[in-house]
């Protein structure tokens, strides 16, 4: 004769496994409400009652401590958020005795499943079911470590951050690539669960949502942001959305990009974009004429919202991966006031490209450098070998475009590295009026250049680079 104790909060899934134990032979025991459901339900049990919690009887028992109950087989008690002490610690005991233990519904249906075909729970099962409830407990307890304190503390000396399966997504960075999400507690900017869609999402929908979210939060104008695997091909702002799309339709674009503005997104900007098989398009929300029409005319078109985050985060963390360690690194931020002018104040009505470089800038990968004009981003390169090749590159960009079309007459440059002496020549072939640099180091014979040309060179106090 085996013997099983149960003690369940939820119970959608009792009367299912408490008849599946009956049929293997198993004498149920229980107490409360847990009891009273079997009995109600028709099905046999045993109750314990003691003047003491039945949990603690159970524990005596499991421990040794007390002959007064049998020799339990199996523990089947639900700890679920905010922990149960008296379920809890119930559970360690069982663990500690090496005896299986099920903690979830999950783990519930696992067992019903193995036991409709074998009688006894074999050595798999029974060390899955103790992974399972060990990290059921060590995931409530860490969580209630963030209800205290939800950002990551790096004066601990220990941290542990609990993450809990939110989905299972369509794939990862390819189709081949099987990918889920977890969530954690830690408080952010950007919270997943303010993300909604009407269809199934990739990993890299993902990352594209992630980069036009945090590029968002610097810029409160009306913008656009077209991009594609986290590279961005193009990004405007400006007083109205009509504005930014004057400018839009003027360059050429790719098909199959995602579409991502800060602002909701009417009929007229789907029927825009419709030309150019948007792969998605992001917008804090869609009118109803917008998405009847998507839905009718750009079936395979991606509706995606977004709902930023306006919580104030102390200190907020990155958090990234690296052989079998995380590295916690404080975020990297810039304000007005660490930007330095080394040669000439730049003009007033210039600031908007400024902004938008120095925003750029903090969210993309080093070495990189930006051309911008009108609030308007012409051409770019990241992740180059140095300074100098990632403003050669960017300039060959600018050059297949049609430079007297776009009418520039004044170019924003940003570099994400030091400007060396060619990266600065190579500049001055184009109507560079400000070159912002994210370090403070800077040739003398640079600058004297540039003060006799009138042309504003803005740095840094601190290096502002992403390697990562």
């Amino acid at each position: 004769m085996s013997y099983a104790y149960i003690n369940l909060y939820n119970k959608s899934s009792l009367t299912e496994i408490a008849k599946t134990l009956i049929s293997k032979k198993y004498t149920i025991y229980s107490q409360g409400s847990t009891y009273e459901f079997l009995i109600k339900n028709n099905i046999e049990a045993n109750e314990v009652k003691f003047e003491t919690h039945p949990n603690i009887e159970v524990i005596n028992s499991i421990l040794g401590k007390s002959k007064k109950l049998p020799k339990f087989k199996l523990i089947i008690a639900d700890i679920e958020e905010p922990i149960d002490i008296y379920n809890t610690l119930l559970v360690i005991a069982a663990l500690k005795k090496n005896i299986p233990v099920v903690t979830d519904n999950a783990s519930i249906l696992k067992l019903n499943n193995h036991l409709t075909f074998f009688d006894e729970i074999n050595e798999r099962l029974k060390k899955e079911l103790i992974y399972d409830a060990l990290n059921n407990i060590s995931y409530n307890f860490s969580l209630s470590t963030f209800q205290l304190y939800p950002y990551i503390n790096t004066c601990a000396e220990k941290i542990t951050i609990p993450l809990k399966k939110f989905q299972k997504i369509k794939y990862g960075e390819n189709p081949n690539q099987k990918c889920y999400i977890y969530l954690s507690p830690i408080k952010s900017n950007i919270n997943l669960k303010n993300i909604k869609t009407d269809g199934e999402l990739n990993l890299n929908h993902y990352i594209d949502i992630n980069k036009v979210i945090k590029l968002f939060k610097d810029i409160k104008d009306p913008a656009l942001i077209v991009l594609k695997h986290g590279n961005i091909s193009f990004i405007s702002f400006d007083s109205t959305m009509e504005k930014v799309f004057e400018k839009f339709l003027n360059e050429e674009h790719q098909s199959g990009m995602v579409y991502a503005l800060n602002r909701d997104v009417n009929i007229d900007i789907v029927k825009n974009l419709k030309k150019y098989i948007p792969e998605a398009i992001i917008g804090t929300s869609f009118s109803n004429q917008a998405i009847s029409y998507i839905l009718k005319n750009m079936p395979e078109t991606k509706i995606i919202t977004f709902e930023p985050n306006l919580i104030t985060i102390p200190d907020e963390k990155i958090i990234f991966p690296f052989l079998n360690a995380f590295a916690v690194e404080d975020e990297n931020i810039l304000s007005q006031s660490q930007m330095k002018i080394l040669t000439v104040k730049p003009d007033d009505d210039i600031v908007g490209d400024i902004n938008l470089a120095t925003i750029l800038l903090k969210n993309i990968k080093t070495y990189a450098s930006f051309i911008i004009s009108n609030k308007t981003l012409l051409s770019y390169s990241q992740g180059e070998d140095s300074s100098y090749t990632a403003v050669k590159v960017a300039i060959f960009k600018l050059n297949t475009k049609n430079m007297i079309k776009l009418k520039i007459d004044r170019i924003v440059a940003g570099i994400n590295g030091s400007l060396t002496e060619n990266s600065f020549n190579e500049l001055l072939k184009l109507p560079v009026k400000v070159i912002l640099q994210f370090s403070r180091e800077i040739d003398e014979k640079i600058k004297k250049i540039a003060l006799e040309k009138r042309i504003s060179i803005i740095a840094t106090d601190n290096r502002y680079f992403n390697h990562f």
